[in-house]
């Protein structure tokens, strides 16, 4: 199997690096892919020769724009997209030749807050809300031609996965590694001033499209569908309780 890394960066300063870095030590036939959306700190210039890695620059469009344009440049069997201020590693390469039928291999991670670790497991049947937990067959993405709403900033994780089971079939399979190591920083963009409202906006949005879609599938009586929705309106309703 041979896996594209994408990796949407925009002003990730030192956290860029270390993220590169350990994506290149995994043990696995891969690319990597940065797609530059109009970074202004430099990062990108300053990463070192050593670290072997397609460089894709634009203007600044957004994260939705960025891993569009990463996943049409992309050659791999699989697609992994990784969070520029984040790092991943090969605790247990766990990778039975079985998975590879599954549509969607789900990947454990590491919750990291207020340097605080948790540690969490990824089990068969699981739909992540996080891209980056996921690896997704190219092949699938490109037969149901689907890409990421440009102007989406929050939520577009969880359209994008929900969309993409609906057609491929939501019997994904977890694995035992990569394990993705993800830290939660104050200064995140989810916690940036006026948020809230976004964020409210673009879940009402994306569970309009995904009931619409179940319905017209003739799959909106599934119980993942089902739950799925509930999910979303309860993320909702936390949201705009907070």
């Amino acid at each position: 199997m041979f896996l594209s890394v994408v990796i949407p960066v925009y002003n990730a300063g030192s956290y860029l690096e270390p993220c590169v870095r350990s994506v290149q030590r995994l043990l696995l036939d891969k690319e990597i892919i940065l797609v530059d959306d109009g970074s202004t700190d430099g990062a990108v210039d300053g990463l070192p020769a050593d670290i072997k890695c397609r460089i894709i620059r634009q203007q600044n469009q957004g994260v939705s724009v960025a891993s569009n344009t990463g996943l049409a440049a992309a050659r791999g069997e699989w697609i992994w997209f990784v969070d520029a201020d984040d790092m991943v590693q090969m605790i247990s390469p766990d990778l039975p030749e079985g998975h590879y039928d599954s549509p969607m291999l789900v990947l454990p991670f590491i919750w990291d807050e207020n340097r605080i670790q948790t540690d969490f497991k990824a089990s068969d049947g699981e739909i992540p809300y996080n891209l980056w937990r996921c690896w997704f067959r190219r092949a699938e993405i490109e037969r149901q031609g689907l890409r990421f709403t440009p102007g989406r900033k929050y939520c577009e994780d969880q359209e994008f996965i929900l969309k993409y089971l609906l057609s491929a079939g939501a019997n994904t399979l977890a694995v035992g590694g990569p394990t993705y190591h993800y830290t939660m920083r104050a200064g995140g963009a989810m916690n940036k001033p006026g948020m809230k409202r976004k964020q409210l906006k673009d879940i009402a949005s994306v569970l309009w499209t995904f009931s619409c879609l179940a319905l017209s599938a003739g799959k909106w009586r599934q119980k993942w569908v089902c739950r799925q929705q509930k999910r979303l309106l309860k993320t909702w309703w936390v949201i705009k309780n907070s």
